[in-house]
């Protein structure tokens, strides 16, 4: 097994080759996460407060962090709250990112397969292929022009996500979610507690939905349904190609409209990143 290890504690710079994935875990702070034409990994630290980044190369998996991420939930209660990190990594096309945060903020963008999970911070991931996994306690994440499938989990934070994605998987408790499909979205499977449910779907795909909810509402393009109670089925526009969305609340709101001709949405910009 190929090993290095470094424990740094001022800025520095390091490049190394053969970088196949990459794991990140901060506690303050923030990092970005770049794609790179080059095959060579670089990893820019600009900033360390509070104790030394641990960064290890280990058989093609190069890990920066400030705590362990492995259960990294149930490690908050060991996190030292002074931890500060600045850190950029420039990677070749087709590197897999997780990137795991306490309140420390971050970008990802153009990489493969992707995990973003936090617990207050702000994350983005920008122009992502593949798998995208997001994870949020109360932070916000956004995801925009993701190609591929998507995996959304929330406690109390909004997640918001645009792109060509087949396949989209959501669950939140309080937290809203929002997707804007383009291209030709095939499944919707979303649940929530209290948090409302939006989805944007192409003019020219339709879709059909099963919604269940205790005591919250449905809009399928302009027509609403209340007091759902059992499960209710309806559809709209074209037979094919056709969206299948399953959605599942106690009280959320869930709205499925069609995008306007040539819809722009603000809140998926890269202000304030």
């Amino acid at each position: 097994m190929s090993q290095e290890m470094w424990s740094i504690s001022e800025p520095q710079t390091l490049e190394l080759a053969g970088v196949a994935e990459v794991k990140v875990a901060l506690i303050k702070g923030r990092f970005d996460i770049v794609v790179t034409e080059g095959k060579t990994t670089t990893l820019e630290i600009s900033e360390v407060d509070g104790q030394p980044l641990e960064v290890s190369f280990t058989n093609g998996t190069l890990k920066v962090e400030h705590f362990n991420s492995s259960n990294w939930l149930q490690r908050l209660i060991n996190f030292q709250q002074n931890a500060t990190a600045v850190i950029s990594i420039a990677v070749p096309a087709g590197t897999l990112v997780t990137a795991s945060t306490v309140n420390a903020d971050g970008m990802v963008s153009g990489s493969a397969r992707t995990t973003l999970r936090t617990v207050t911070g702000s994350l983005m991931a920008d122009a992502t292929e593949g798998l995208l996994t997001l994870d949020t306690v109360s932070g916000e994440i956004i995801a925009r022009d993701h190609r591929g499938t998507l995996v959304a989990k929330s406690v109390s934070g909004d997640v918001m996500a645009s792109g060509d994605m087949s396949d989209i998987r959501a669950n939140t408790v309080s937290g809203n979610v929002s997707f804007d499909l383009h291209g030709v979205p095939v499944s919707l499977n979303a649940k929530s507690v209290s948090g409302d449910i939006t989805v944007r779907i192409p003019r020219n795909v339709g879709v059909s939905v099963n919604a269940t909810s205790a005591s919250g509402t449905l809009l399928l393009d302009q027509e609403r349904f209340s007091n759902l109670g059992q499960s209710t089925s309806a559809a709209t526009g074209p037979d094919t190609p056709r969206l299948k969305a399953h959605t599942t609340t106690v009280s959320g709101a869930v709205t499925i409209v069609y995008a306007a001709e040539e819809s722009t949405n603000p809140s998926l910009t890269k202000e304030g990143f």
